[in-house]
């Protein structure tokens, strides 16, 4: 029961770690670290449950379906992120004339454009 109970905890930990609308570099590993813990209490599970025991993993399996649904949303978020960069680089890119050469020479396509 000790041990449902501290998989308990860090699956709230968890989720209120992945609520957090804009992830940092530092969230990420303490979430990794949350579910290398729970990861080993979940080895450390007896092999029978009484009833409350079975309520309890029920209320865990709700969270953790929450916390899945959160993850996605934050990998979703960062995707958008990595592509938006990928645009605004090409784009940059494009205007300073990297891909073309005859645009290189000095910056004279810019001088007479401007």
């Amino acid at each position: 029961m000790k041990v449902l109970h501290e998989i308990y905890k860090v699956t709230l930990e968890i989720k209120r770690l992945a609520e957090v609308k804009n992830l940092q570099e530092d969230s990420i590993p303490k979430i990794v670290a949350q579910l290398d813990l729970r990861q080993k209490l979940i080895d450390a599970l007896p092999d029978t449950f009484s009833n409350e025991e079975k309520k309890l993993g029920k209320e865990i399996t709700v969270l953790n379906a929450e916390i899945d649904q959160l993850m996605n949303a934050n990998k979703q978020r960062l995707v958008d992120k990595m592509k938006q960069f990928r645009h605004q680089k090409k784009s940059l890119n494009r205007y300073r004339g990297h891909d073309n050469a005859l645009l290189n020479r000095s910056g004279a396509y810019l001088d007479i454009h401007e």
